[in-house]
């Protein structure tokens, strides 16, 4: 997916199923399933600025190239946000049972982070994406990295990357499931339907993940949190990507955070696994992006630092 289309369309049907698959390969049989009775058309625009995933009638998802490099911006954006934040965050829960800001100014710096989200943002109209590309990010065309003792963190971005893109992916299918005329899955208004589509892609990363921790011998817990952690990065991508003037919501899309919210509320996952530190550290760079002034309060978990964070980014986006 990373030919700069040179001014046509191009189909990646097959090359869509088969990242999604890389993703939640234990679901074979149910993709397989919605590729047959559904199939959706995957196309690769020909570049133009913007964020552009739609899917709809006709069983078409469109997007562009300079779509998925936002993401994999933003995705390189997260992994420092999470090295730089983690930490601290682990130390007001375990020593000091209390978020202080003092100690957060003196020891963080988000101006790397910063960088990477004003260069994904600075990537919507650029005319050159070369221009505006940040310095120390590899391009997805590169590959993932080789060595590990040097590139871990680039590792980690590189199958987050992947992951993220399978979530928005499906979500976009289940767009193109309910125009089917014979589906008979009904939503009452646009905005039910985002809900809808975003608990669909969260089902397909999560119903059957039992079935692939024990096929692979990996730890059950460590791997949803990893998949619910994807999903935290995929609307960490529509916060940043969301225009000022629509944070309330528009027509067809409700607040970020009521999808955060609508996702997180039934995720059963313990109140301190490493998901809702993850969590927290994307919404806290956001809120911090913003200048959100966030004053100090007791910390009991992770899950409850993270709800703190996400009710300022409701009044943020209210306001």
């Amino acid at each position: 997916m990373q030919n700069e289309n040179a001014g046509q369309s191009i189909n990646v049907n097959e090359e869509v199923k088969n990242s999604i698959l890389g993703a939640i390969p234990e679901r074979i049989t149910e993709l397989n399933d919605l590729w047959n009775i559904y199939a959706p058309n995957f196309f690769q625009l020909e570049d133009k600025t913007g964020f552009h995933m739609k899917g709809g009638a006709f069983g078409i998802v469109s997007f562009t190239n300079r779509t998925m490099l936002q993401i994999w911006i933003l995705g390189h954006a997260v992994q420092r946000s999470f090295v730089e934040y983690s930490g601290l965050f682990f130390y007001f829960l375990a020593c000091i049972k209390n978020f202080d800001t003092s100690i957060l100014e003196k020891k963080s710096n988000a101006s790397d982070i910063n960088y990477l989200i004003q260069s994904a943002i600075r990537l919507k109209e650029s005319e050159n994406i070369n221009d505006v590309w940040p310095i120390g990010v590899p391009r997805p065309e590169d590959g993932r990295p080789k060595d590990e003792s040097k590139n871990v963190y680039d590792m980690m971005a590189f199958d987050l990357n992947c992951m993220v893109a399978a979530f928005i992916f499906l979500h976009e299918v289940h767009h193109v499931q309910v125009r089917c005329p014979t589906c008979g899955i009904k939503y009452r208004d646009e905005w039910s339907e985002e809900h809808g589509c975003d608990e669909f892609a969260k089902n397909f990363f999560l119903d059957h993940v039992k079935e692939f921790s024990d096929e692979k011998e990996y730890p059950l817990d460590k791997l949803i949190s990893k998949r619910a952690m994807c999903m935290g990065v995929a609307f960490f991508v529509f916060l940043i990507i969301t225009p000022e003037e629509n944070k309330k919501g528009t027509t067809s899309h409700p607040p970020v955070s009521d999808r955060i919210l609508n996702i997180t509320k039934t995720l059963n996952i313990p109140e301190n696994d490493p998901f809702w530190n993850y969590l927290s550290c994307l919404i806290f760079t956001k809120l911090n992006y913003e200048g959100v002034n966030i004053t100090n309060f007791k910390v009991n978990s992770f899950k409850d630092m993270c709800n703190v964070f996400i009710s300022y980014l409701i009044k943020w986006e209210r306001q």
